[in-house]
């Protein structure tokens, strides 16, 4: 809730995404015209950090900052990921349980 309302309030700008878009592909630009297609334009940073901050606020997600994943704890049959293994420098290693694990070391 309120996200999108919270990406506009960053900085992300509302418009048609094809009459407000310059579209180039294949080695031309697409014809621009009044569409109905709403949209927010915005970067790849604002939308990953306000995603981060929304992801934060709720009371059932844990987001664990500067951890090394050791590896996944996986179920007497190893058929789900019920958990993962972290280290946190100065602490011992740790497993953190979950019904969702998501990793994004990547991001």
């Amino acid at each position: 809730p309120q996200f999108e309302q919270s990406l506009l309030a960053a900085g992300a700008v509302p418009g048609d995404v094809i009459n407000d878009v310059r579209w180039f592909q294949h080695g031309y630009y697409k014809a621009r015209f009044p569409s109905g297609l709403g949209g927010i334009l915005l970067s790849r940073p604002l939308l990953e950090g306000t995603l981060r901050k929304h992801v934060r606020h709720l009371h059932n997600v844990t987001v664990v900052d500067d951890t090394h994943v050791l590896g996944l704890e996986m179920d007497a049959r190893r058929a789900r990921v019920k958990g993962v293994r972290i280290h946190r420098g100065g602490y011992e290693p740790a497993l953190v349980t979950g019904a969702l694990v998501v990793d994004a070391s990547w991001r």
